[in-house]
């Protein structure tokens, strides 16, 4: 599952931060990039959550049902632009080095 040529990463919320779970990346031989803490603008995906948060609840929307709110998540979700993830994506080096 691990491998040299890539890294994981994720936010600095405590439970991510578990001995358990540092223990089992380690034991995949899975990188793990270091975080700063409380930098939601440092990681691309809080502006993917942003994004797909306005479509779904666009003009105000509100759900009677989970079903609902489901579909209209995966809707949502396939209605986002490619070029919108790959400019998130992109940003990610600039992202990092302003964070240290």
């Amino acid at each position: 599952m691990g491998g040299s040529d890539w890294i994981f990463q994720q936010d600095n919320a405590s439970i991510h931060r578990a001995k358990v779970n540092l223990t089992w990346f380690k034991s995949q031989k899975i990188n793990v990039l270091p975080w700063p803490s409380l930098s939601p603008d440092s990681n691309p995906i809080e502006n993917l959550w942003g994004i797909l948060v306005r479509k779904v609840y666009a003009g105000g929307k509100q759900f009677r049902s989970k079903e609902h709110l489901k579909v209209t998540i995966m809707k949502s979700w396939e209605e986002i632009n490619i070029e919108q993830l790959r400019t998130l994506v992109k940003s990610m080096p600039e992202r990092i080095f302003e964070s240290y």
